[in-house]
């Protein structure tokens, strides 16, 4: 069972965490944490652990097969064998591609999450996904890995952009859609103060969106076929990513994910009213709570639906020839419905 720890100074118990798990380490990080990274490698090596560090270029293009052939290489020559540990120390996309690194390099080594940004705290190294993109589309090669311990550390995200800040918001308003109205209520109460980086009003909202993603992932570990009475599946968590991938895809990765997933709610809330799930005063509700936190809403213009539709029936969801989406049925819960 994975480790989860939420809290200021969570990253000074690094060094403990891998000496118990491992040998020897490989951090793998990118440009925009460096400094991070680099603090934890003396952590570590005045622990007296073997370290070696990897940094990558930052962004979503990193996430490619041929990357992880080039990390595997590295930790080939560098002698790291099944006794390693690889930590992976950055935003979602260096999770991502550390987890599956970890997950096949030598058929599976221990994995130390430590996410550096809301969006990978409250999402992406929570529930054992990881994986790639190929050039047909997002996350199409990975696996079902659990980390072995994941060091959320509120204190880093003070440093961050305040656009790579707020995209990461969005995955939280997600969580509360499906699952959690007294969440988005304190979205709505509370906004201007969470765009501020009030330090403890930040940490609750991520502990209630990991609670959140954990009751749903458990129940559901490998994201199994659904069916439309589902109450459990791990693909309630898809909401806004159908659309939110494609608009990804087009964008040839500018759009940041939070950004993108933030559009695609909004447009998939549409589905949702036109099918008598969602009253049209909840999503409504939901589309001004995404303004207040300064996610975009609305499709560029520049963006067909023909191309839209054709890149989301290349997503792993499609599923006999129909893409599974899951809508908001009402506000706190979620159904899965076929396009």
């Amino acid at each position: 069972m994975t480790q989860i720890v939420i809290q200021r100074g969570a990253l000074k118990t690094l060094p403990k965490h891998a000496k118990r798990l491992g040998a020897a380490c490989a951090i793998i990080t990118d440009k925009n944490v460096a400094g991070i990274a680099r603090r934890m490698v003396t952590s570590l090596e005045q622990a007296g652990m073997q370290t070696h560090l990897i940094t990558l270029p930052s962004g979503e293009k990193m996430k490619a097969l041929h990357v992880v052939e080039k990390i595997c290489g590295t930790l080939v020559r560098k002698s790291l064998r099944r006794d390693a540990v690889i930590i992976g120390i950055g935003g979602g996309v260096v999770d991502d591609l550390a987890g599956f690194v970890a997950s096949i390099y030598m058929r599976g080594v221990p994995y130390i999450s430590v996410p550096t940004s809301v969006l990978a705290m409250a999402d992406g190294s929570i529930g054992g996904k990881n994986g790639v993109n190929l050039k047909e589309g997002k996350n199409l090669v990975g696996t079902f890995t659990q980390p072995d311990v994941v060091l959320m550390d509120p204190e880093v995200l003070k440093s961050l952009p305040q656009r790579v800040f707020i995209e990461g918001l969005a995955e939280i308003v997600k969580h509360a859609v499906i699952a959690d109205e007294k969440l988005l209520r304190l979205f709505e109460r509370d906004y201007k103060k969470i765009l501020a980086r009030d330090a403890d009003l930040v940490t609750k909202i991520l502990k209630r969106s990991v609670a959140i993603k954990l009751s749903i992932s458990d129940e559901d570990v490998r994201e199994s076929i659904a069916t439309k009475n589902d109450t459990t599946s791990r693909m309630f968590l898809n909401y806004g990513h159908s659309i939110g991938h494609a608009l990804e895809k087009l964008s040839n990765y500018t759009m940041l994910h939070g950004e993108a997933v933030s559009i695609g709610m909004v447009e998939e809330n549409k589905i949702a009213v036109e099918r008598g799930l969602l009253k049209e005063e909840e999503a409504e509700r939901i589309q001004a709570v995404l303004k207040k936190l300064k996610l975009p809403t609305e499709i560029p213009a520049n963006y067909k639906q023909r191309d839209i539709r054709r890149t989301m029936m290349r997503d792993k969801k499609v599923v006999s020839g129909k893409l599974i989406l899951a809508l908001p049925n009402g506000i706190g819960q979620a159904t899965l419905e076929t396009l």
